[in-house]
């Protein structure tokens, strides 16, 4: 015959356990996402490695601004144009379709990167937002841009329909949006 007290065992461990199960998700559930996130007219990045410093949440794609030119070759196509600008050098790299990756290098570190086109692989994101991202999604990640200014109607790219560029002030990051659709990308060190 089975005694009371190692049933009443089982049933305690099974309670703790079950209490400590949705402590965990719980917890999960309130930890920051990590990233900028807005606070009223400014943003706080919440950092997941501490050691890369105030860029680790200046990333787009697999690239950090400041990181060192070096990571572009491992990271990157070879460039299909290298243009020298004053002390900067500027790389173009053709990611397949409609997309390209213009790097700016200054002093051997990685100074500003910009994606544009109507599509990319699905890595070249910023915030969890890519080339043909609803316009939409910016605003719910990032609120509303500080300054809009419209892009004119030019030739027969992307700029066809023209569109709005969306500054986000003295914040490292802004947007270029045609028809509704992100079509560039753009983090520069400030």
């Amino acid at each position: 015959m089975m005694s009371i007290r190692p049933l009443n065992f089982i049933v305690l461990s099974f309670g703790i356990l079950a209490l400590a199960c949705a402590d965990a998700a719980a917890q999960r559930a309130e930890q920051p996402r990590f990233g900028y996130q807005r606070a009223g007219a400014s943003f706080a990045c919440v950092m997941r490695n501490l050691q890369r410093g105030p860029h680790e949440c200046d990333r787009l794609g697999p690239l950090h601004l400041m990181d060192p030119a070096a990571t572009l070759n491992g990271k990157l196509p070879p460039p299909s144009q290298t243009l020298p600008q004053g002390n900067a050098t500027v790389t173009v790299h053709l990611l397949g379709g409609t997309a390209y990756v213009a790097a700016t290098v200054v002093a051997g570190k990685i100074a500003a990167l910009q994606v544009t086109g109507t599509s990319a692989p699905p890595e070249w994101t910023f915030e969890t937002i890519g080339l043909g991202s609803p316009s939409e999604l910016i605003l719910s990640r990032l609120g509303p841009p500080f300054l809009r200014e419209p892009i004119p109607r030019r030739g027969t790219g992307l700029w066809r329909d023209g569109g709005e560029f969306w500054s986000y002030g003295t914040w490292p990051f802004s947007f270029e949006v045609s028809n509704g659709r992100v079509i560039s990308i753009r983090l520069a060190a400030p």
